[in-house]
């Protein structure tokens, strides 16, 4: 019945209403790949109906339902990783990523043509930088977060240095993600030095004690 939908509009135009039927089955499609049941979807009818919402002009209409649904999953995942302990705090930020990753990827092809073609006339961002945008602002970004996440990637880098036993894979998964998302506080010249743990010290030190610096005297000239 979903892919007969798709036929029904190929040579005639679809009203609003009939518009935000289709972007209702493929929201459901896209939150069933962020629940991690995209085994269970048929990609190429979702792919089809993404695609006919595009060619009969409602691409603003698919571009901002994607946002929105995409935000709102991710919204879910800045409260699980604000709850989470700082002891675990690496580890469950390493995991969300990468799931998102892989979720992004999913979306990004069915959302091909929209990224082809709407979002190329008119400049915005791609699906999957969308995505990984919202990542960094919502989840890294978190009041509650990212100050944590720094502080618990210093410690294991000093425990490094004074040879404690870390897992140091998943500190430089984390590191990684880090420099791949321009996080504040945290800048690495180049992957290569992500498991340096010497000049990921003063690396992380240096930038973190430049953002409170800044910070700072952008609040004292704006008193």
């Amino acid at each position: 019945a979903g892919a007969g939908v798709t036929f029904i509009f190929q040579n005639s135009d679809m009203s609003k209403p009939q518009a935000k039927n289709v972007w209702r089955g493929l929201q459901r499609g896209i939150q069933e790949i962020q629940n991690g049941n995209a085994s269970t979807l048929r990609f190429e009818e979702l792919y089809r109906n993404a695609y006919t919402l595009v060619l009969h002009k409602h691409g603003e209409l698919l571009y901002d339902g994607v946002e929105k649904t995409i935000g709102s999953k991710l919204g879910k995942t800045a409260t699980i990783v604000e709850k989470t302990t700082d002891n675990q705090l690496i580890s469950v930020m390493v995991e969300e990523w990468n799931r998102h990753k892989l979720t992004m990827t999913m979306i990004r092809d069915i959302l091909m043509y929209m990224d082809k073609t709407f979002c190329e006339i008119k400049k915005k961002m791609p699906s999957y930088d969308l995505g990984i945008a919202r990542f960094k602002s919502l989840v890294v970004l978190h009041p509650h977060v990212l100050d944590r996440l720094r502080t618990e990637l210093l410690s294991n880098i000093r425990k490094e240095r004074e040879h404690e036993l870390i897992d140091q894979a998943l500190m430089r998964n984390c590191l990684r993600m880090m420099v791949d998302l321009d996080a504040p506080g945290v800048h690495m010249h180049s992957h290569s030095h992500a498991h340096n743990s010497a000049y990921s010290h003063h690396h992380v030190h240096h930038h973190h004690h430049n953002h409170n610096a800044t910070s700072s005297s952008s609040s004292s000239s704006s008193s």
